[in-house]
C-alpha cells in the first residue's frame, strides 16, 4: 500500500503567479487523476486555506472536507487551524475554533503552518489549550515549522506525551546545524515526520534527485526510525518548483537506497495508515 501523506486539493489556483488553467490545476480532480495514474492507493489531503478569490467557494476545510466524506476509501481529511496566512493567527479562541472546525467535517488531524521565527506562541495558554483538545480527540497535530521552532516542538512533545506531532517536510531542514537540532526530537516518540518536500531543502529544486537532501535524509531515518517516517508527495505545490508527482515519490521509492523492504514499505504507507488509522494498517 502507497500512501501520499502530504498533498493538497484547491477549488482554485491560490499562488501567485497565476496560471491560465487555474479552475483546474490543482483541484481534486486532478488530484484524482494524478493519484491513479501513480499508483497511490490513498492520500491524506492537507488543507491549506489561501484563499484564491476570498469567497466561501475558497473555503479550503469545506473543499478537503468534502473529498474525503465523497470517497473515504481515497482520501484522508487533515483541516487548516489557524495557519500564519489566517486573520486568527496567534489570536484568543484556538481551542474553540478546533472544536468548530472538527465537529464540522470528518477530520483525523489538523495542519498548523507558523511564521519563520518562533514567536511564542505554540506554547501560549490558548494554544496549549488547542493541542489539548487535539490529544483528547486523537488527532494528528501537523506542524510546519522550519528550525527555530524545534525547541518549541520538542517541549510540546514532552507536555502532551500522547499528542501525535507530525513536522512537515523533515521539519524544512537545509543545513548540518539545522539537522542536528532536528535529530535530537528524535527523543521524543510522539515526533513523527513526513518525508516529503525535498524540493524545499535544497538550493536547486528542480535538480532531481535532490542529494544533499536524501543525505540528510538518511541521517533523519537513522535516527527517528521508519516507523516514525511517512512519505508525502506535497503535490501539486511541488509543480510550482519544478517537480513532477514523479520524481516526488522515486526520490524516496528508488533514490533512497539505504531503505531496506520493511523500512520502505514503513515509510510509502506503513506509517501513514498507522497513524491516520487506515484500514490497511491492520
Amino acid at each position: 500500500m502507497i500512501v501520499d501523506a502530504h498533498c493538497h486539493a484547491w477549488p482554485s489556483w491560490p499562488y501567485d503567479p497565476k496560471v491560465p488553467d487555474a479552475t483546474t490545476r490543482g483541484t481534486a480532480p486532478m488530484l484524482d487523476h494524478v493519484l491513479e495514474r501513480h499508483g497511490i492507493d490513498h492520500a491524506v489531503v492537507v488543507a491549506a486555506n489561501l484563499g484564491a478569490s476570498g469567497t466561501p467557494e475558497d473555503d479550503d476545510d469545506a473543499y478537503v472536507a468534502r473529498l474525503a466524506t465523497s470517497d473515504p476509501d481515497r482520501y484522508t481529511a487533515v483541516a487548516d487551524l489557524d495557519s500564519f496566512w489566517s486573520p486568527s493567527y496567534g489570536t484568543p479562541g484556538m481551542s474553540d475554533r478546533l472544536a468548530r472546525i472538527t465537529d464540522a467535517g470528518p477530520f483525523r488531524g489538523v495542519a498548523h503552518y507558523v511564521r519563520g521565527d518562533d514567536d511564542g506562541h505554540l506554547l501560549s495558554d490558548d494554544a496549549l489549550s488547542a493541542w489539548r483538545h487535539a490529544e483528547r480527540s486523537r488527532l494528528v497535530v501537523g506542524v510546519h515549522a522550519p528550525p527555530a521552532w524545534h525547541s518549541s516542538v520538542l517541549a510540546l512533545a514532552a507536555k502532551l506525551p500522547d499528542l501525535t506531532i507530525v513536522l512537515h517536510h523533515q521539519g524544512l531542514v537545509t543545513d548540518e546545524v539545522a539537522l542536528d537540532g532536528l535529530l535530537t526530537l528524535a527523543a521524543r516518540p510522539n515526533i513523527l515526520l513526513k518525508a516529503s518536500g525535498f524540493h524545499h531543502l535544497v538550493d536547486e529544486p528542480w535538480r532531481f534527485p535532490f542529494a544533499p537532501a536524501l543525505e540528510r535524509f538518511e541521517a533523519i531515518v537513522d535516527a527517528f526510525g521508519p516507523d516514525r517516517l511517512m512519505w508525502g508527495s506535497d503535490y501539486p505545490v511541488c509543480e510550482k518548483h519544478g517537480i513532477g508527482y514523479r520524481q516526488a515519490l522515486e526520490a524516496v521509492r528508488t533514490e533512497c537506497r539505504f531503505l531496506d523492504a520493511a523500512a520502505l514499505d514503513a515509510v510509502l504507507g506503513g506509517t501513514a495508515a498507522r497513524v491516520f488509522g487506515l484500514a490497511a494498517a491492520s
